[in-house]
């Protein structure tokens, strides 16, 4: 499949996803939103203030009973969102010429714990579901990764799975610091399939993307932080969207705008090389698993213990 048809029924599937499973992805222009701040942070004033030229882009998952994990629904708003994103770099009138951030986050302490198995147990448990949310998915992320933009994963809570490799695409990870970062896929039978494996070893390096994907190991913030995965660790009482936001104040008041986009998309030319070619073998590796005998025996199993817990 040629990209640009790639790119098309990832489109297509949008309307498909629309309308199943629960939970919302949100994007919001400006202040930090009050959804993924601390409880006394005023987004009007303070540390956070920003000269009126520039700012960020938020976008905020919201799946509380999930801990924010994607439904088919929210990945659809997520790729519709990215649209967007992608409107306001191009725009000719300059409205959105002060953008150089855009801050994921998750509300209510959580940032993403992967894809709603509930949903999976329903009816996204074969292969050919799987092929159709891990093509959505790719084509969002490396349209996310490609803008002019830096994105940060704000990671408060889990990263877990799915929501591990959400964070792995992102430009950047601050995490809060009593977040974690791990890769269950091997625990579910399947390979990353939103990118996550040919993002980490891009980011880390052969061996240490072997240990933390083979392993399952856990990867506290200041484990991250030491290894290169995390930028930054956001300070006590602080959420990780608020040290995102901060360090991305701290660059711009340093630059202009206009420079530090050209060199966040001279840095992405850089580095995706021949990306693409290991980012399709590792769709296809997932496709192949997504829906086999151990994939679905892990979605019994997960099913099994949450109606237990109900």
């Amino acid at each position: 499949m040629t990209h640009q048809a790639s790119a098309a029924a990832a489109r297509a599937l949008r309307d498909a996803f629309a309308a199943v499973g629960a939970g919302s992805v949100t994007l919001h222009l400006g202040e930090l939103p009050a959804a993924v701040a601390t409880a006394g942070h005023d987004a009007g004033g303070g540390a956070l203030r920003r000269a009126p030229a520039v700012s960020h882009a938020f976008l905020t998952l919201r799946n509380p009973a999930r801990r924010n994990a994607l439904s088919p629904r929210m990945m659809a708003e997520l790729s519709a969102h990215v649209d967007t994103l992608e409107a306001w770099a191009r725009d000719p009138a300059g409205n959105h010429s002060g953008l150089v951030g855009v801050v994921l986050a998750g509300e209510g302490g959580s940032f993403c714990s992967g894809f709603d198995l509930g949903v999976a147990a329903d009816s996204f448990s074969t292969p050919e579901s799987g092929s159709k949310f891990s093509l959505l998915m790719h084509d969002t992320l490396s349209r996310l990764r490609a803008l002019p933009f830096i994105s940060v994963a704000a990671v408060d809570g889990y990263a877990l799975g799915g929501g591990a490799e959400l964070a792995t695409a992102c430009d950047l990870r601050v995490m809060g610091p009593e977040a974690s970062v791990q890769f269950l896929q091997v625990q579910m039978g399947v390979v990353p399939g939103w990118q996550g494996g040919t993002r980490l070893t891009q980011l880390l390096g052969r061996s240490k993307a072997l240990t933390l994907l083979a392993g399952s190991e856990r990867l506290s913030a200041l484990a991250a932080l030491s290894l290169g995965y995390a930028s930054r660790v956001a300070g006590e009482g602080q959420t990780a969207a608020e040290a995102a936001t901060e360090m991305l104040d701290s660059w711009a008041s340093k630059g202009y705008a206009s420079a530090i986009r050209g060199v966040k998309s001279t840095v992405h030319a850089a580095d995706e090389g021949l990306v693409s070619e290991a980012l399709a073998a590792e769709r296809d590796m997932f496709k192949g698993l997504w829906g086999g005998p151990d994939n679905l025996e892990a979605i019994r199993s997960h099913s099994h213990r949450r109606k237990s817990k109900a």
